[in-house]
């Protein structure tokens, strides 16, 4: 774990999430709503998210 730890919004895009699980090494990153955890999303995550929209823009 790092400090301070990086959080995103729960209404950030996933595109946006990118850089922050790619280039910045992170594996994992918590989701607050209202300033308070709403859950946690992953590298797998963003993989299937990206996997479902790509699909959904090719069929």
């Amino acid at each position: 774990m790092s400090s301070p730890v990086s959080t995103i919004d729960a209404g950030t895009h996933a595109v946006d999430l990118i850089p922050l699980l790619s280039d910045r090494g992170l594996h994992c990153l918590p989701v607050l709503e209202n300033g308070e955890l709403a859950g946690v999303i992953t590298q797998t995550d963003l993989v299937a998210a990206l996997h479902q929209d790509l699909l959904a823009h090719l069929g």
